[in-house]
């Protein structure tokens, strides 16, 4: 079923049906229709996804805003400060400058 797949790409690449709602310009519940089959995906929209989802996949740094990056590094800080967690941020610091 169609639903079935684009809940599980959405989840492949770590992406909320807020997200794709906004990005393809529909409400959170129309994705949540589509993807529990109770509601077909017009073909419009399907391009509209497929765009998304591509863009998302292709560089998914680029799919976060700056606030959802310092939201990110964030949560991962948060609640304890271990050296795991900073060698993270710092991977994840280091990735963010070398894809720009």
């Amino acid at each position: 079923m169609i639903g079935d797949q684009l809940r599980r790409e959405r989840g492949r690449l770590d992406m909320t049906q807020e997200e794709l709602a906004a990005t393809v310009g529909v409400s959170r519940r129309t994705v949540q229709r589509w993807e529990d089959g109770a509601q077909s995906i017009p073909t419009n929209q399907q391009a509209r996804i497929a765009a998304a989802l591509a863009a998302r996949e292709s560089n998914p740094l680029d799919a976060y805003s700056s606030a959802e990056l310092l939201a990110e590094v964030l949560r991962r800080l948060n609640p304890v400060s271990e050296p795991a967690a900073i060698a993270d941020l710092a991977n994840l610091i280091r990735h963010l400058g070398d894809s720009r």
